[in-house]
């Protein structure tokens, strides 16, 4: 298949979406596929991509639309079998939903004078647009959670509306044999507390400010005994007074931005993931965390809480602001015996079994080759 992708940004090194991006780009093309990237901002591009750069427009209101715009310039210039948009875009064969969907996340996080920006209003015009049937002829979500909101927010087809589970790098993120575990224990001088993990690159979104509160709000002699470690790229200084109030500064450790590697042993050497996101479609944290065998503590609007199974995996709370009822469920943990946390990480290890990026790439790959099929067909 010639296949084109049109994503935004691109770098291989970037976020999450970023990332998904590379992967799927170098999926199909080891497939034997011809792929060309249609992208605005880009770097660390393959030899073997064909690259379509998308002029900017340097004084728009709506970055996401004038994008939107200017890719559909480019491709009238260029045929290709089918088209896959890993960004907003009206006019794509597959269009991949891994943002927020934007009429559901503006209540969360935004005020309603931020309806009135040209930016936001920019998104849900889009959005709007794209959700139609003549405009997107397939629809692909990471979690069952999006195809729902999909559905029942702007009517698109259900069946059109395909969920191709995340995938994470098995010889990346695996679980620490008991010698392993022992050898990372003594090495980090960890002592008898409950370690508690949280890794994001915006703490804000991800819920960080609710986890200190909950921890605040810890009864002694668990206060005590809770560790929380933070890992990611985002600024610690709004937080540090909140944490100095609560009497856990030496309990509260910011360690930045750390390699995949780093990044599994402190996925090993945890006792408990906790991620109380106020909605996003699919956490790959989440992912890696269960495939190293870690219990996960985080919200239903997170489309990664299809891996927990409440109570089986970890714990599930509505929201991120619930702070009692994420209290509660840090202090369920702790309670736990060890046999019973075994049956957590034995539980949540083998839901991650299921999300594997070779499996994506063949689903995505074999959903591409219907279409065309149908398509012919049709006419």
């Amino acid at each position: 298949m010639d296949i084109g992708i049109i994503r935004r940004r691109y770098d291989p090194n970037g976020g999450g979406a970023e990332r998904y991006a590379a992967r799927v780009i170098d999926g199909l093309i080891q497939k034997g596929h011809q792929v060309t990237l249609y992208a605005e901002k880009f770097s660390n591009v393959p030899a073997e991509l064909e690259l379509v750069e998308i002029p900017r427009t340097k004084l728009s209101l709506c970055k996401t639309q004038s994008f939107a715009e200017n890719a559909q310039k480019a491709l009238c210039n260029h045929a290709h079998d089918i088209t896959y948009a890993l960004s907003r875009y009206l006019g794509a064969d597959i269009y991949r939903q891994a943002e927020q969907v934007h009429k559901i996340w503006m209540p969360i996080y935004y005020s309603n004078l931020e309806k009135l920006n040209p930016r936001h209003r920019g998104i849900l015009k889009l959005e709007e647009q794209l959700f139609k049937k003549e405009n997107t002829k397939r629809v692909v979500t990471n979690s069952t959670l999006v195809k729902s909101q999909i559905f029942n927010h702007f009517q698109y087809p259900k069946d059109q509306i395909i969920v191709i589970q995340n995938g994470v790098c098995s010889q990346t993120f695996y679980p620490a044999s008991f010698e392993e575990k022992q050898r990372l224990t003594k090495k980090s001088k960890l002592d008898k507390s409950v370690q508690l993990l949280f890794v994001a690159d915006n703490f804000a979104i991800k819920g960080l400010h609710s986890l200190i509160i909950a921890l605040t709000n810890l009864k002694s002699p668990l206060k005590d005994r809770i560790k929380l470690t933070i890992i990611g790229g985002d600024e610690s200084s709004p937080y540090l007074k909140k944490i100095g109030n609560s009497g856990l500064s030496d309990q509260i450790f910011f360690k930045g931005k750390v390699s995949k590697d780093e990044l599994r042993s402190y996925y090993c050497l945890s006792d408990l993931f906790v991620y109380p996101s106020l909605y996003e479609p699919f956490a790959n944290v989440c992912l890696e965390a269960a495939a190293c065998g870690l219990p996960i503590i985080t919200t239903r609007s997170n489309g990664a809480c299809e891996i927990v199974a409440e109570e089986k995996g970890g714990y599930l709370i509505d929201k991120a602001d619930d702070i009692d009822e994420l209290t509660n469920s840090i202090e369920k943990f702790a309670q736990l015996e060890d046999k019973d946390k075994e049956k957590m990480k034995k539980f949540v290890y083998q839901s991650s079994q299921a999300y594997r990026w070779g499996k994506h790439i063949d689903e995505l790959e074999a959903l591409m080759l219907n279409y065309l099929e149908e398509s012919k067909n049709a006419n």
